[in-house]
């Protein structure tokens, strides 16, 4: 029976790493293994301080004030880099060098995989690489990652023999990775493994290695997965001369991504290139183009290179739907003297009268886009002289000429134009638009009685709930203006919604019944809190020191002034667990996109106990609002501190609110760092890369304003920018959407900056995204409180 038992310890010893054997078997650890784990000590208690501090952080992130999350996101900075620099260091110090240091316990080397992980993470390699090669170089689970470092940064050869890949390769008869004859093989590390693999085979003498690897991933169940191998596989036979062989493998798959429909599109107008027939190439990407699923940033590219391809002679021989769109599409990509240039070089004639119709309101479109107020009123007045059109769209072109004329500010024929579009086509939806416009140019241009007169007139003709309530506050606006607050009530009786019932207050307050105003706006506050009437209705209240929830001549407040505080859950110690190897391998070995697609999963899954710390990591690497609200407090879920050390450095540095520079980044980006407008403008704030190089007083690429650090420096920097020069943060959300010049001119007319003054502003994008901002803006200061610092 000893001899039985001295077998199986041997086998067991052959067959469990020996790492893990020794440390399993054994009770004592040789005394070599002892002085790593003593040399190794300080490094432990960094990563455990760290740990604590990013505890902290996550208490504060989702429980804590702004004070909390910057005194935590500090703290949490200082402990990450002390830790990474002392585990770089003892990496690569000689006794880590040993073999003999792989004599270690379990918790210890569960401690160093994290540790070599995080060095990747930081950009560590040739630390990683010392402990990959040292005391992990049994755990199995890794090998990919230090098949790919050691690929990488020694031989590529080197790291493909490590991943005993590919699968006929003879390294021996113990390999870390058995695979089949198709390449397949059990394990969580197996996906990266591939991965890695088809990567370090990315060289011109080894395709078939590579593409062997990346065969491999498209038989996997994963969806995204397989088009990561598609793509991939892809891009290797484009480079290894068999665009042909390329394309086939994209156009035979289904539910493939953007960026493989981009490359597919390319691929048949780089084939149809190389054949000498531009001409088939752009209607491929045109049609390609017309898919309404592809990005605004995707479609640019791919109506850019059409319409380089179609000049000159080769435009009059694309068909007139094509080029009709082609030209359409370029002017929405934000190309419009494009689509000018393009649509004036076609010389056939068209084909049938619909056709020249078609072509005379292309020419009108584009003209207006461009602002060429005078050309566009041209091209629209000879449209509605046409007698062979309906009345629907001669009310359009009406509606058109009615802002031409306006842009060119002539008053009368503007609003003889707009007439002319509500009686061509009374009941449609042009009407009612047309009767709203003018109804707003007699509110800027006549006397508030006037403007009443036409506010009565308008009523007729608006249909939609939206433009009715605008209607109704408008109209309430004007009897205010005109002293007739009395009169203003037959326009709000039958209205219902937030905005009715703040002006319904401001009425009272001109008829000197303050009770009643009073009463107006804590109904809003009660009954809406988070639209931007009811929390300016709050704000009223607590000037008043007035407790919205009890009756108006209650005084509670005593002085407070911060919007309705959100209801935050109990915060409890976070203590979540680690993400796990197999999740943070797919990172270390470059597949950031297959990571991000199991981070998902398992924040997204009903009581999955990752998926707190998933939503964590989600946020680390600048994915927001994912996740499922059942676990986490909503609210702050739908309203992250996005980028915390950015956006607070900022803050900071230009005196601005946190708040207000979040607020902003949800409105224009919804936090997305690689966020494109159809203008052209980037990054988390949206900033134009001319305006962002005025700002950095020298170049600023595109690529460089994806990054969140410079991005929101540089935003922070124009927005405070606005604050200096326009004082109330309003008039500078304004201008942040609409420009500087138009603040400017709507100063001139109304230089004081209140809920008039907003209400008034001429765009209704500009006055849904100044309401829009603020309202966030007073909603993160409910969820995080508003910082001890002096700021905005």
């Amino acid at each position: 029976m000893r001899g039985r038992a001295v077998l199986l310890a041997v086998w067991l010893c052959a067959v469990i790493p020996t790492g893990r054997c020794l440390a399993q078997s054994s009770p004592s650890v040789p005394s070599r293994a002892v002085k790593m784990r003593s040399g190794g000590s300080e490094w432990l208690a960094k990563r455990r301080a760290w740990d604590a501090a990013r505890r902290d952080l996550q208490t504060a992130r989702w429980g804590g004030t702004i004070d909390e999350i910057v005194a935590a996101s500090s703290r949490s900075a200082l402990a990450e880099s002390a830790y990474v620099e002392s585990l770089d260091s003892w990496a690569k110090s000689d006794t880590v060098a040993a073999r003999g240091s792989a004599l270690a316990s379990i918790t210890y080397l569960a401690q160093l995989r994290h540790g070599a992980l995080d060095l990747i993470e930081h950009g560590r390699t040739d630390a990683a690489i010392r402990l990959l090669d040292g005391p992990l170089r049994f755990d199995r689970s890794l090998l990919p990652v230090r098949a790919r470092a050691v690929g990488l940064h020694v031989a590529r050869d080197s790291g493909l023999a490590l991943l005993a890949w590919p699968p006929d390769r003879r390294t021996g008869r113990d390999r870390p990775i058995r695979w089949d004859f198709l390449g397949r093989a059990r394990g969580d590390e197996v996906d990266a493994a591939h991965v890695a693999a088809a990567e370090l085979a990315d060289a011109p003498s080894l395709p078939r290695v590579r593409r062997a690897a990346l065969w491999a991933l498209l038989r996997q169940p994963r969806p995204l997965l397989r088009s990561f191998a598609r793509l991939q596989l892809a891009r290797s036979l484009v480079a290894h001369g068999e665009p042909r062989l390329a394309a086939q493998l994209l156009s035979q798959a289904y539910g493939i991504a953007d960026d493989e429909k981009v490359m597919l599109v390319n691929l048949k107008a780089d084939l149809a290139g190389a054949m000498g027939d531009t001409l088939w190439g752009a209607v491929q990407m045109v049609n390609a183009a017309r898919d309404p699923e592809i990005a605004t940033a995707a479609r640019y590219s791919i109506v850019k290179r059409a319409a380089d391809w179609v000049r000159g002679s080769r435009i009059d021989t694309l068909d007139e739907s094509m080029w009709l769109d082609l030209v359409r599409m370029l002017g929405e990509v934000g190309e419009a003297e494009t689509a000018l240039s393009l649509f004036k070089r076609r010389h056939t004639a068209p084909r049938d009268p619909a056709a020249a119709l078609a072509r005379a309101e292309m020419e009108a479109s584009l003209l207006a886009r461009l602002k060429r107020n005078a050309d566009a009123a041209g091209a629209y007045a000879k449209l509605l002289a046409r007698g062979d059109v309906a009345s629907g769209a001669r009310a359009k072109y009406a509606l058109g000429l009615a802002r031409a004329r306006r842009a060119m500010g002539d008053f009368e024929a503007m609003d003889s134009a707009f007439l002319l579009a509500v009686s061509l086509d009374s009941t449609s939806a042009t009407a009612a638009v047309a009767a709203w416009e003018r109804a707003r140019e007699w509110e800027d241009r006549k006397t508030p009685a006037e403007a009443l007169g036409i506010f009565s007139w308008t009523r007729a003709y608006v249909r939609d709930a939206a433009t009715t309530q605008a209607l109704m506050a408008h109209a309430t606006i004007a009897c205010i203006r005109a002293g007739q607050p009395d009169s203003a009530l037959k326009f709000i009786f039958d209205a219902y919604e937030n905005p009715a019932h703040y002006w319904r207050a401001r009425i009272e307050f001109a008829r000197g019944d303050t009770a009643q105003a009073l009463a107006q706006l804590q109904k809003i506050t009660l009954d809406d809190p988070w639209s931007y009437e009811g929390v300016r209705a709050a704000e009223e209240l607590a000037l008043r020191e007035i407790d919205p929830r009890r009756p108006a001549d209650v005084k509670a407040r005593h002085g407070q002034k911060e919007a309705p505080r959100e209801g935050n859950r109990a915060r409890a110690p976070r203590v979540d667990p680690e993400l796990p190897i197999g999740i943070r391998l797919l990172g270390a070995v470059g597949a950031t996109d297959l990571m991000v697609d199991e981070l998902r999963d398992h924040a997204l899954r009903e009581g999955d106990p990752l998926a707190r710390s998933c939503i964590d990591a989600l946020e680390e690497i600048g994915i927001f609002r994912v996740g499922r609200p059942d676990a986490l407090p909503r609210q702050r879920l739908e309203y992250p501190p996005a980028y915390p050390v950015a956006v607070l450095a900022s803050a900071k540095q230009e005196s601005l609110s946190a708040a207000l520079l979040w607020a902003i980044m949800r409105q224009e980006s919804a936090y997305q760092r690689a966020a494109r407008s159809k203008a052209g403008a980037l990054g988390l704030l949206q900033l134009l890369p001319s305006t962002a190089s005025r700002l950095n007083g020298s170049q600023v690429t595109e690529a460089a304003l994806t990054e969140p650090d410079l991005n929101v420096r540089l935003g922070a920097r124009y927005l405070r920018g606005l604050v200096a020069e326009f004082g109330d943060p309003r008039a500078a959300m304004a201008a942040y959407n609409a420009g500087e010049d138009a603040v400017r001119r709507w100063l001139r007319d109304r230089p004081v900056v209140d809920d008039l003054w907003v209400e008034l502003i001429p765009y209704r994008e500009t006055r849904d995204y100044v309401k829009q901002v603020y309202t966030i803006w007073r909603r993160y200061e409910a969820l995080y409180g508003v910082p001890s610092a002096d700021q905005l």
